[in-house]
Formats: C-alpha cells, structure tokens, sequence
C-alpha cells in the first residue's frame, strides 16, 4: 500500500519544538489542544503526526521521528 500524501491546507502555520516535547505527538497535541487533551495516541492523532512527519521531511522510525529542542516544524491545520 503506497503511503499517503498530504497537501497544506493555506491554514499552515509553524511551531518551535519545546524543552518539554518527548515527541512528534506531543507537538501535535499542543498544536491542536482541544482536539486531543489527553495522552492517549487515537488513530486520527497518529494519523496527524504522520502528515507532519511527511511534511517536514522526517523519517518515521518505530517511535516517530527524532526531534530536538528549537527545531521548527511546518504544521498542518488541525484536523
């Protein structure tokens, strides 16, 4: 199965890795925090992560791609 694309929406924005941010779900979650509030990693969130993942050019490896303190991201609008 091919892998999916994703196409920006103009609502993209970017986001700065924080101190805190243990990865690319958390980033995510505090992107889109009333979207997903909790910690619990639902399909639709892993789905997101992913699309950034693409969108940035970062690899996915069995724990999400590697991300550093300061790093930019380019995020999509939330879901």
């Amino acid at each position: 199965t091919p892998a999916p694309t994703f196409t920006p929406s103009p609502a993209a924005s970017r986001i700065t890795v924080e101190e805190g941010d243990v990865g690319l779900y958390d980033v995510c979650r505090r992107h889109c925090f009333e979207k997903w509030p909790g910690r619990t990693v639902s399909p639709e969130l892993d789905m997101y992560a992913r699309q950034v993942a693409q969108l940035n050019g970062l690899a996915w490896g069995n724990r999400g791609p590697r991300i550093t303190p300061g790093q930019e991201l380019e995020m999509p609008a939330c879901p």
